[in-house]
């Protein structure tokens, strides 16, 4: 989104490539990640699984209002939709046949909504092991109250966690930090709030579905720490790194719970802390599972790097310039060796080069003047172009 003053009402491509340019300039623009055709696809997957839930709840919904206007109740502390339940509903019935109708389809209904959403879980649970974030996914589930849909949500909301520097960015993507209104400096950690700091709500940002499985997930910590018994296979598929992270997650978020539930706080509000918080965790096993490779800068030392060819190149190309030099200062003694700075600090042998610096390795210097133009032709055995004779300095004998 590119900002515009209230009374800018003129919009077009000329004027938004110069807003974008003058953003760029001040490096006010942000890098997003963009996710590639097939991280697309699987999200749009996941968000059919909740679509799927949404519907079995509207459908279970109409039905229970409608027997409830007809005071056709369960019965009060028994748990729905179980088994004895659904038999209950069965042997339901009502004398008018229009409302005889309404009760067969509601039930039917409800029926076909569950049936669509096992048969999504189906294709998400197919799909996963073959998408690029299944090492994630998989390290995810050792987390108490995340399974692998849950973890799927996560790890497509996730992408790319190398574009969170920290966990608390991540928190506040997902809406789990609360919002302020102050005027005065920022609230130092841990620490009340200044004067004139208003604190509200969380913002709710971000990835929506995200933030929904941290906040039923964050409902589990209100038990013992433990790890279950259907957990037990999940846990030993992971790495050690990430066991170790989801245990320090459940005991600390345990002990969080029942801290704040002591100290008087509402329901809601733990939840939400305990929320936030494993998101926390969920970022850190986020980095350890998705760490990027080392990528090679391409400009390595040519000493570290190739192939010795490559490296007497370098030092040819370095000769080419100390002959340039020579040019200017005849009289400087040539080396059989030259110290490449960009060799990593080692010597490099350079390749004879001609009568010139066959003469200069014996010590004499008859040919230290001539360039390297003349080099390259005493190399194709053709005479040299006619010099003029000009009086030069006697060089020092080389030892």
């Amino acid at each position: 989104m590119i900002p515009r003053k209230s009374g800018d009402r003129q919009k077009n491509d000329k004027r938004d490539a110069a807003s974008l340019a003058v953003l760029h300039r001040g490096g006010l623009l942000t890098a997003v990640w963009v996710p590639d055709p097939a991280h697309e696809a699987m999200r749009d997957l996941i968000r059919a699984r909740p679509a799927a839930g949404r519907a079995v709840r509207t459908a279970r919904q109409q039905l229970s209002a409608f027997l409830l206007r007809h005071e056709r109740t369960y019965g009060t502390g028994r748990r729905a939709w179980t088994k004895a339940h659904r038999g209950w509903l069965a042997d339901q019935s009502f004398s008018q046949p229009a409302q005889q109708i309404v009760l067969e389809e509601s039930i039917e209904s409800a029926r076909l909504a569950e049936l669509r959403r096992d048969r999504v879980d189906g294709y998400l649970r197919a799909q996963i092991p073959s998408w690029s974030r299944f090492p994630l996914v998989r390290n995810l589930c050792a987390l108490r109250g995340i399974d692998v849909i849950a973890s799927a949500g996560e790890a497509a909301a996730i992408g790319d966690p190398s574009r969170f520097a920290t966990a608390p960015d991540f928190m506040a993507y997902l809406g789990l930090v609360p919002s302020e209104h102050s005027s005065g400096p920022k609230r130092p950690p841990g620490q009340s709030p200044v004067a004139g700091s208003v604190f509200g709500a969380i913002t709710k940002a971000g990835d929506i579905q995200a933030r929904t499985l941290l906040i039923e997930a964050a409902h589990s910590y209100r038990l013992p720490a433990r790890i279950a018994r259907r957990k037990l296979a999940a846990v030993d598929e992971v790495p050690e790194a990430a066991r170790e992270i989801a245990w320090k997650a459940q005991t600390g978020l345990c002990r969080r719970y029942r801290q704040m539930m002591a100290a008087g706080k509402p329901k809601q509000v733990v939840v939400t802390a305990v929320a936030r918080e494993l998101a926390g965790f969920v970022w850190a096993i986020a980095c350890i599972t998705s760490d990027p490779p080392a990528v090679a800068t391409e400009t390595e030392d040519a000493g570290d790097c190739a192939t010795p060819e490559l490296a007497r190149d370098v030092a040819v190309a370095e000769h080419d310039a100390a002959a340039g030099l020579r040019r200017l200062a005849p009289c400087s003694p040539p080396s059989s060796t030259l110290r490449a700075g960009s060799a990593g600090g080692r010597s490099l042998p350079l390749r004879r080069r001609g009568p010139c610096l066959t003469a200069a390795a014996r010590g004499g210097c008859k040919t230290s003047g001539r360039d390297e133009e003349t080099a390259r032709v005493s190399r194709t055995k053709k005479p040299p172009a006619p010099q003029k004779q000009t009086t030069q300095q006697a060089c020092p004998t080389m030892t």
